[in-house]
């Protein structure tokens, strides 16, 4: 996902250095002889992120090697429309909170395609258990995260404290932990144990209980217990940086 503070763009992770960031340039220079909008190529992005949630939902290597492509490809989109918004000084309100939102569905949509194809191969007696527990820590983690990115959008916090909340929800939200996810999926989607997408399951279960919980703890850290829960009784808004 893109954020920034203070007008400051968001730094590169590691994936974004070399992959991403490098490949865009190349699509941007092309895109600029084109009549595409930067909210085009976000809706671009988004669809593609959107197809690769529904290939990993198949649940067959075959597909989640087209859904990882996509993924990719989307990220890479991600990128562009940024870079494409500021080459024709075309940045926007609008186009911001359509990044953000694209963001959003398509790590939720990768989320739920590899989710509808874990549960599809657990035994019954494992559904109960592992449901719920996925049906909690889904929705858990992206509420959490939302909170916590709009109490960073509104609220002043002394000294460093913003740049240090900024590199600390970059690096809880980058695409590295989502990658590494995905390739231990779709190992799994290449094996025939059951045994293998039981303990996926449990991974996967607990990861997302694990993510929302450090989101927490990092909004307990800056903000309290009681503004995470509350919210704020007026905010501040600012614009960031797309892409």
């Amino acid at each position: 996902m893109r954020h920034a503070v203070a007008g400051t763009r968001t730094p590169d992770s590691w994936m974004d250095r070399r992959l991403h960031r490098p490949l865009s340039h190349w699509v941007t220079q092309a895109f600029l002889h084109t009549p595409l909008t930067a909210t085009q190529v976000t809706i671009l992005s988004l669809a593609f992120g959107l197809a690769a949630g529904w290939c990993f939902g198949q649940g067959t290597l075959l597909s989640g090697l087209w859904g990882l492509a996509l993924f990719c490809l989307s990220a890479i989109l991600d990128h562009s429309d940024g870079e494409l918004a500021r080459a024709t000084a075309t940045e926007s309100s609008l186009g911001h909170f359509l990044d953000n939102l694209s963001d959003g569905l398509v790590a939720l949509a990768v989320v739920a395609g590899m989710t509808w194809s874990i549960v599809a191969h657990l035994p019954p007696d494992y559904l109960a258990l592992l449901g719920w527990a996925i049906a909690t820590g889904l929705p858990l983690c992206f509420l959490v995260e939302w909170r916590l990115e709009s109490l960073r959008a509104a609220t002043p916090l002394p000294d460093h404290q913003p740049l240090v909340l900024f590199r600390t929800m970059n690096t809880l939200t980058a695409r590295e932990p989502l990658y590494i996810f995905l390739v231990v999926y779709l190992m799994v989607t290449g094996s025939e144990g059951g045994l293998a997408w039981q303990g996926l399951a449990w991974a996967f279960a607990g990861g997302l209980h694990l993510f929302w919980l450090l989101l927490v703890t990092v909004g307990w850290r800056f903000f309290g217990f009681r503004t995470m829960i509350r919210g704020l009784s007026s905010e501040r808004n600012y614009k960031p940086e797309k892409g």
